[in-house]
């Protein structure tokens, strides 16, 4: 007759672990490369996105470079991919040097003499 009890607290410690550890998601602003160029491309010009485009056609996965740190991109992959190139705006779950993609949107700059 104990062995439900503890099975029943066991089911509700756990819980509430995982609720604990769970993270919100974050905002990350970067640049979309790949991984096999990272860092060393992360501002937008043509031939930047012309090596970035062929190492994703070689195989290569999209990642976010974002302040010098390149996050692997987990879930939306192909969606975070037809940014490559430009600067976007992410939605995730960040966890160490990954992202779980929520959502991705193209990072609209806004000059500050259009601001006046």
């Amino acid at each position: 007759m104990l062995a439900k009890p503890w099975t029943v607290m066991a089911t509700i410690l756990f819980g509430a672990g995982m609720i604990l550890w769970a993270q919100p998601p974050r905002t990350i602003h970067g640049f979309v490369s790949d991984a096999h160029c990272g860092a060393m491309h992360s501002s937008p010009s043509v031939e930047a996105t012309r090596c970035m485009q062929k190492c994703m056609r070689e195989g290569s996965p999209p990642v976010i470079v974002s302040n010098g740190k390149v996050y692997q991109v987990k879930g939306h992959a192909a969606d975070v991919a037809e940014y490559i190139g430009q600067y976007v705006t992410v939605q995730g779950v960040v966890d160490g040097d990954t992202i779980q993609v929520v959502s991705v949107s193209n990072r609209v700059f806004i000059s500050p003499a259009h601001t006046r």
